[in-house]
């Protein structure tokens, strides 16, 4: 406790004190063979879709997330 009390000043208290995207690029190369996994949907009952749908937008809004481009997928 005392170290985290010590270095409080180097942790976000507020969302939009995080560090978000800036700095990182990612380029994820694949073998032609290989596809995205793409996992099955889960369905949220409507309350906690608007939970989520909340949340996503305050982290779009303090610049940790954005929408990706979307891949082209091959049959």
């Amino acid at each position: 406790m005392d170290l985290l009390y010590d270095y409080r000043h180097v942790f976000a208290t507020e969302l939009h004190e995080m560090p978000g995207l800036n700095g990182f690029v990612y380029d994820i190369q694949l073998h032609e063979v290989t596809r995205p996994a793409r996992p099955r949907h889960y369905r949220y009952p409507p309350a906690q879709q608007n939970i989520i749908q909340t949340q996503l937008d305050e982290w779009k809004q303090a610049g940790i997330i954005k929408k990706g481009p979307q891949l082209e997928l091959t049959h």
